[in-house]
């Protein structure tokens, strides 16, 4: 395992982690790597769309979480200039739909978001001597392309007896699906796209926790309840 002793060098890290190791045997880890350095991506964050080319691998340690992670390290191309690479997408054939996916964060009128918020306090069936400490309500289109619908995130309490709940509600605030409630990481919504132009928004979350977090884009996979939507998540980093 990777360490600040002696005989290995650690650098700070600039991205996931808190240092990375500077030599790495690059032709084995080509061998096996899935991403081949000189491969050109497109990359899509919440507010921005270029391209990247891949030059090379690094693995980033983190001290607190005591683990290591390879990544594929890219040099963006012809003056991409990315704000924030938290959370991105990355595909070769990915396309530049323009204003047609960009991230939005549609927030109801104040008569809808009152009823959101009482839809989603009996959905989570807001706990006895508890208030809510936080409310998330972001408008899209998740299930069907043609009717506004709503993903909301409700707090109640404050750490470490905080009480949480993350849900997708249909235009008449019927239930869609519950993302998730009460885990280690809440997830909050923090914009919503239609990244692959199939008429259906994705949603950029933050996996957020106590000591730590990471992030993820939810897409639906058809139907409703608990397996309707699935999430590509970054590693988390923290304890």
């Amino acid at each position: 395992m990777p360490h600040d002793g002696n005989f290995v060098i650690l650098n700070p890290a600039p991205y996931w982690g808190d240092s990375t190791i500077p030599k790495i045997d690059l032709n084995y880890v080509a061998s096996a790597a899935a991403l081949q350095i000189g491969d050109v991506f497109k990359i899509r964050t919440p507010s921005e769309f270029g391209s990247a080319k891949i030059i090379g691998y690094e693995i980033h340690h983190s001290m607190p979480a005591d683990g290591s992670l390879l990544l594929a390290i890219a040099e963006p191309l012809s003056g991409f200039q990315p704000s924030d690479t938290h959370i991105l997408v990355a595909d070769q054939s990915l396309r530049d739909c323009k204003p047609l996916c960009a991230s939005r964060r549609g927030i109801p009128n104040p008569s809808t978001s009152a009823k959101i918020r009482e839809a989603i306090r009996k959905e989570a069936n807001q706990p006895a001597g508890y208030h809510a400490t936080e409310i998330i309500i972001l408008e899209g289109n998740f299930t069907r392309k043609n009717s506004t619908q709503y993903i909301a995130y409700i707090r109640f309490g404050e750490y470490p007896d905080d009480k949480w709940q993350t849900t997708i509600f249909d235009s008449d605030l019927t239930v869609i699906s519950m993302l998730g409630e009460n885990e280690y990481a809440h997830i909050k919504p923090l914009a919503v796209g239609d990244i692959n132009q199939d008429g259906f928004d994705e949603i950029w979350t933050e996996l957020q926790g106590s000591e730590g977090r990471h992030f993820a884009l939810w897409y639906w996979r058809g139907g409703s309840g608990k397996d309707a939507f699935r999430a590509i998540a970054t590693a988390y980093d923290g304890l």
